[in-house]
């Protein structure tokens, strides 16, 4: 197997436009969540185990989407991996 087709391995479908159904629905998503951020500004205590912090709202939300998009990232890289390990 060559290099390139193990760097094409994680392309599922034919790239036919750069705005997909896919890309809009993120799109909309993210704008939305950028709505949810920009309108509650207020504080709140967040309780872990033992621990009470309080945050805003925002930053609670925000730190949810980033540990959202890196276990994202991480699950498609295994599959990948996964992948690239059968074909081989």
């Amino acid at each position: 197997m060559t290099d390139d087709q193990i760097r094409n391995i994680d392309e599922t479908s034919p790239r036919e436009s750069s705005f997909n159904v896919g890309r809009i629905i993120a799109l909309l998503a993210l704008i939305v969540f950028l709505v949810f951020v920009l309108q509650n500004t207020q504080d709140s205590n967040v309780e872990l185990l033992w621990m009470t912090v309080t945050l805003p709202v925002w930053l609670v939300a925000v730190i949810l989407f980033v540990l959202g998009v890196i276990v994202g990232y991480y699950s498609k890289s295994r599959k990948v991996r996964a992948k690239r390990k059968a074909l081989k």
